[in-house]
């Protein structure tokens, strides 16, 4: 989050912004998770996976929140129920090149199976 207010243009430019930049972060927080799932049942130690990639470069701004989170069992600063939200509006965006991004599927087949499967964690698979 920023404090800095940055003008797009006209009215629903900015929540374009908003939900380009929030789809960035859920597909790394997705990633982030597998990745560190496949690590500790590849038999890698996921504190030492996570202090690597710290520095090397699969590091980024959402690896650096989500990944110690994760490695805690904190999963109060993740929020699926925005995430949800924003896969919903993310389809209605108006396009002038008809672009349609791979991660548009529907919120009913992947964020819904994703919330009960990876952030419904709490009590399952995160690597400890």
């Amino acid at each position: 989050m920023t404090s800095e207010i940055i003008h797009f243009g006209p009215i629903g430019q900015g929540t374009a912004m908003k939900l380009v930049n929030n789809m960035l972060v859920q597909v790394g927080w997705i990633a982030i998770a597998e990745a560190l799932v496949l690590g500790a049942k590849a038999g890698l130690d996921p504190k030492q996976m996570v202090e690597t990639i710290g520095k090397a470069t699969g590091n980024s701004v959402a690896f650096q929140y989500a990944a110690p989170r994760i490695l805690a069992r904190d999963f109060d600063g993740i929020r699926m129920d925005i995430s949800y939200k924003d896969m919903e509006l993310r389809p209605r965006l108006p396009s002038r090149s008809r672009f349609r991004c791979s991660s548009q599927a529907s919120p009913s087949r992947s964020t819904r199976w994703d919330a009960r499967r990876a952030w419904a964690a709490k009590t399952a698979a995160a690597p400890s």
